[in-house]
């Protein structure tokens, strides 16, 4: 074997292991300690005591509708929501074609006055199978700073929020954090539109 051989494969073995996704992604560091906005930054992540009512009018911890390796997508929405009703059949396209990737969907209603029965049979209608939980006193909205409905919060396997905003690009974003690789655009976009949630 000629020196140039050797060398071409001294450097083939040099590379890091982690080259080309083929080892799973790493736990990130905590961010550096920042004033508290009073809601999550991005790369922060979610405390176990947030709860959410389930269908049996139980309260769950948000985290654990996340099997271990998903990641976890936060829709909150509302049934009588214009904006909502445009986005049903994209957001059905995108639920469609991510199920079962490891990526879990729970759909939150959170606007005051609508009950998570008229949430459920909305979505069941645009053939969206996600399960529907009540955010009975705000405080899901409020701790992941969901200001509008419709708004997506992408929460990684590690339980750290990576993304907060409108479905304009969600699947770049869900690929990105499926595959542990940095987001290719901003990670919380200012110009969602939707219905106000009080």
């Amino acid at each position: 074997m000629t020196i140039s051989s050797r060398l071409a494969l001294c450097l083939l073995f040099a590379q890091p292991a982690f080259a080309q996704g083929l080892l799973p992604g790493q736990k990130p560091a905590a961010p550096a300690p920042t004033p508290a906005p009073g809601y999550l930054l991005i790369g922060n992540q979610v405390p176990e005591s947030l709860t959410v009512t389930h269908e049996t009018g139980l309260k769950r911890t948000l985290l654990s509708y996340k099997p271990a390796p998903d990641i976890l997508v936060v829709g909150f929405f509302s049934a009588d929501c214009p904006e909502n009703q445009k986005l049903w059949s994209a957001l059905s396209r995108i639920y469609h074609d991510y199920y079962g990737w490891h990526a879990t969907f729970l759909a939150v209603s959170s606007k005051a006055g609508e009950t998570r029965e008229a949430v459920a049979e909305a979505m069941k209608k645009a053939k969206m199978d996600y399960t529907v939980v009540r955010d009975e006193d705000g405080q899901a909205a409020k701790l992941l700073h969901a200001t509008v409905a419709p708004e997506i919060v992408v929460i990684d396997e590690w339980g750290y929020v990576r993304y907060r905003g409108g479905i304009k690009n969600i699947r770049d974003i869900f690929n990105s954090v499926i595959g542990h690789e940095p987001l290719n655009q901003e990670a919380e976009p200012k110009d969602v539109e939707g219905c106000p949630i009080p």
